[in-house]
């Protein structure tokens, strides 16, 4: 089994998990913002839905905290968002589509 400084590691740990890029704890708040705006939703639905407080939610707006990745997961699944809306890795695939509609698929015909 794995170790760590000489201790048996905690099976827990040895999980494999979904990494998600981590965005800036501002950005991220932003994003939240726009999730919700595209949404319709409010602040205290959302806050709701996720089963968190209306200040926890603030903190994670105002990019005083920065929400782990279930939190991201049941914001996005509440707003309607793909999870990687709330990544950096979002802007470098909205480019790719956007050159892939304005340029054509590469190599001929579909």
């Amino acid at each position: 089994a794995p170790r760590i400084q000489g201790r048996e590691m905690p099976r827990t740990m040895r999980r494999p998990c979904r990494k998600m890029p981590r965005m800036d704890a501002k950005r991220l708040g932003m994003r939240i913002d726009a999730a919700l705006l595209l949404s319709g939703m409010t602040r205290e639905h959302l806050a709701e839905e996720i089963d968190y407080s209306y200040d926890q939610l603030g903190r994670y707006i105002r990019g005083e905290q920065t929400p782990r990745r279930p939190v991201i997961d049941a914001i996005a699944n509440a707003t309607g968002q793909p999870a990687v809306f709330f990544t950096d890795e979002y802007e470098g695939l909205l480019a790719a589509a956007e050159r892939l509609f304005r340029e054509g698929p590469q190599g001929g015909e579909v």
